[in-house]
């Protein structure tokens, strides 16, 4: 008797704790940082120091003996890449191409002559890197780095730049231009082009992007989704009409077949503009960079930061000017994640009594401004005060 009460009593209290709901499980709330690379100036050494931000946190690349710039940032895991370039003893204007990991420098240039690394990628235990590096003959050449070895991309005669560059499990995308026509005869027209890169063959595919080869054009920005290749850069144009060809803001996409299905001007204002950056959000292509505009009453204009969105048949939805036009600014670089759209660029203000400009760094958060650091900067460059910062690329992590 005295077990069946027993088991009476285990059973009623089983069903009473399978009845209780369980405790919530609250998951830890998602963290997102915002990495910036750019550089900074020294007054006191005038020299500019390769700098990274976390969330607005500065940390030096270098210590300020040579002036140095960090160009672009990736971060792998708990590691954080930052390319760019280092003047020498030799080498005091251009520099020297080279990249950080977690503070600790790589050299990417020979050393011998200049060199400049524009963008970094980090596929698994390979770091990529791409830019451009003089020649005995005095020829820039296009150059990417894998895990430091160099390779010449184009022609290699004559002069072009690697500004861009985007991994998959298959390719290597690289864009940029290079001076001449596509069959290499000589022309004083830069070239808009990618490179596609077999990762294991290393056979090279190039693929022209003008669409006028007799007007100059350039590829700063590329990005990669389902083997569809998206550009943005510029190109000599006249959307208004009048005649006049100036250097005009362009997005192409190049589909899994090869075929242009996009090649479109982002500005008809006929002015000067330029794409900068490019990034995905869902089916929407988002483009950053600058357009130069009339604004004031003096006949003066100035260079606004804008931020482009367009759609997956190539028409442009939506316009977001940055920067009101009161000072010249540029939007460099574009990360989207979640949803959300961030951009990095640089402005600066004129004070035409001190005869001084203001440079500052700056972030937007879905069109909303912040400033990393804001300090004073002589015109021209020849006095600049200590502080001044560019901010030139972002990265964004969320956990």
């Amino acid at each position: 008797m005295k077990t069946i009460l027993r088991l009476m009593v285990l059973f009623i209290l089983v069903l009473f704790i399978a009845g209780c709901p369980a405790e919530p499980v609250i998951p830890a709330p998602e963290v997102t940082t915002l990495y910036t690379a750019g550089y900074v100036y020294n007054s006191v050494a005038d020299r500019t120091t390769a700098r990274i931000w976390t969330d607005g946190i500065s940390e030096d690349l270098t210590d300020g003996t040579y002036s140095a710039k960090a160009n672009s940032v990736y971060v792998s895991g708990a590691d954080i890449y930052a390319a760019g370039s280092e003047t020498t003893d030799t080498l005091t204007v251009y520099g020297l191409a080279k990249y950080w990991k977690n503070g600790a420098e790589v050299i990417l240039g020979e050393g011998i002559y200049y060199s400049q690394a524009y963008s970094i990628f980090v596929d698994g235990s390979n770091v990529y890197a791409c830019g451009l590096e003089l020649n005995s003959s005095g020829i820039e050449q296009a150059k990417y780095w894998i895990n430091g070895t160099a390779v010449v991309l184009g022609s290699g005669l004559s002069h072009a730049s690697a500004n861009s560059i985007y991994v998959t499990s298959t390719y290597i995308y690289i864009a940029g231009y290079e001076l001449g026509d596509p069959n290499g005869n000589s022309s004083n027209y830069d070239i808009a082009k990618f490179w596609k890169i077999d990762k294991l063959s290393g056979t090279t595919e190039e693929v022209i992007l003008n669409t006028d080869q007799d007007k100059t054009a350039r590829a700063n920005s590329i990005i990669v989704s389902d083997s569809d290749v998206y550009v943005t850069g510029r190109e000599d144009a006249d959307p208004d009409g009048n005649t006049e060809y100036n250097p005009t803001v362009k997005l192409w996409k190049i589909d899994s077949s090869g075929s242009k299905v996009i090649d479109i001007t982002l500005s008809n204002s006929g002015n000067w503009s330029g794409g900068r950056g490019i990034s995905l959000s869902g089916a929407d292509i988002y483009v950053v960079g600058y357009e130069n505009q009339d604004l004031n009453s003096d006949g003066t204009s100035r260079d606004v930061a804008k931020l482009w969105k367009v759609d997956s048949t190539g028409a442009v939805t939506e316009t977001t000017s940055l920067s009101d036009g009161t000072s010249d600014t540029t939007a460099d670089s574009i990360f989207s994640d979640n949803g959300n759209i961030y951009v990095v660029g640089t402005n600066d203000v004129y004070d035409p009594v001190a005869d001084t400009f203001e440079y500052t760094a700056k972030y937007w958060e879905n069109s909303a401004e912040g400033i990393f650091s804001k300090q004073i900067a002589a015109r021209g460059g020849s006095a600049i005060v200590d502080g001044s910062t560019w901010g030139k690329s972002v990265f964004i992590v969320t956990e």
